[in-house]
């Protein structure tokens, strides 16, 4: 019995971790899905404008401050 339900578990329930295992809200798995996505959109643009930004200004420190310890455009 227990051999079946980890077999279970584990080949149709987790999936991933990223999806809802268990709703213990009163909204729907879908548009509690939908939540997420815009949730990690919002989190997502954020990050790579604060990227594009540190960027720009790394682009500028390298060829107007003439910046000798530019070793690439990576996160530091």
């Amino acid at each position: 019995m227990l051999k079946h339900c980890c077999e279970d578990f584990h080949e149709n329930k987790d999936v991933t971790s990223n999806l809802l295992l268990v709703n213990f809200t009163d909204v729907p798995d879908n548009e509690f899905h939908s939540c997420l996505c815009e949730a990690n959109r919002a989190l997502l643009n954020a990050y790579f404008e604060h990227l594009r930004v540190k960027s720009i200004e790394t682009a500028h420190r390298l060829y107007f401050e003439k910046d000798v310890t530019f070793r690439g455009f990576r996160q530091t």
